[in-house]
């Protein structure tokens, strides 16, 4: 929803805009449909700006979790081979724990 939030509302903004510049037959009102024009255009603005930012910011509400600091772990597989030899092979694990609050 966020990559098609900017489009939709530049369009809006311009076809308020546009709206409101279309010259009737008769003179003398254009200023009124100017100025509706772009109220309207901010009005959807803002409410299209408060539905992104309300979903953005919805999980403010849930608990609050961070990942904590990095630990590491030596980790050392070995097994036979078919000739009964042993090979072992030492790996490093990390891993970053999370606390919620």
């Amino acid at each position: 929803m966020k990559n098609y939030l900017a489009p939709i509302a530049a369009l809006v903004l311009a076809v308020g805009i546009t709206g409101a510049t279309v010259q009737q037959a008769e003179a003398g009102h254009k200023g009124g449909r100017v100025a509706a024009g772009i109220a309207a255009g901010l009005l959807a603005g803002a409410l299209l700006y408060n539905y992104q930012h309300s979903r953005a910011h919805a999980h403010s509400y849930r608990r609050t979790c961070y990942r904590g600091p990095r630990r590491c772990r030596r980790v050392r597989k070995c097994w036979y081979d078919d000739w009964g030899y042993r090979h072992c092979k030492t790996r490093t694990k990390c891993w970053r724990p999370r606390y919620c609050d």
